[in-house]
């Protein structure tokens, strides 16, 4: 597996992926939701509850819109879980040292 270099470009197409997925979704999920609860909520107690209750259903759509993020390939890359466990998945930032350079 090759290690790209993190680019804006690279960047923008993730970040856009989620960006608008979290803002339509979140949007049209949170304004039903809104009707639903306080429909239910005016109908049960005669009181509508908070003014943004369907907010509470962003939540769960931006999980839903990550874990999409995470499964997509994008034309020349896709993001990918790493572990960091093992000798032969050492971080690019840290520095080696030889048994060679080390002093008893």
């Amino acid at each position: 597996m090759q290690e790209l270099e993190l680019t804006w470009s690279r960047f923008g197409k993730t970040f856009w992926f989620c960006f608008w997925r979290m803002t339509v979704f979140g949007f049209i999920g949170g304004a039903i939701a809104n009707f639903v609860l306080h429909w239910l909520l005016t109908t049960m107690t005669g009181n509508p509850g908070l003014p943004a209750i369907g907010a509470i259903v962003w939540i769960p759509i931006s999980i839903l819109v990550l874990r999409m993020a995470l499964l997509k390939k994008y034309r020349e890359f896709r993001i990918a879980l790493v572990s960091t466990d093992g000798p032969h998945n050492r971080l690019p930032n840290c520095v080696l040292t030889s048994k060679d350079d080390a002093s008893p």
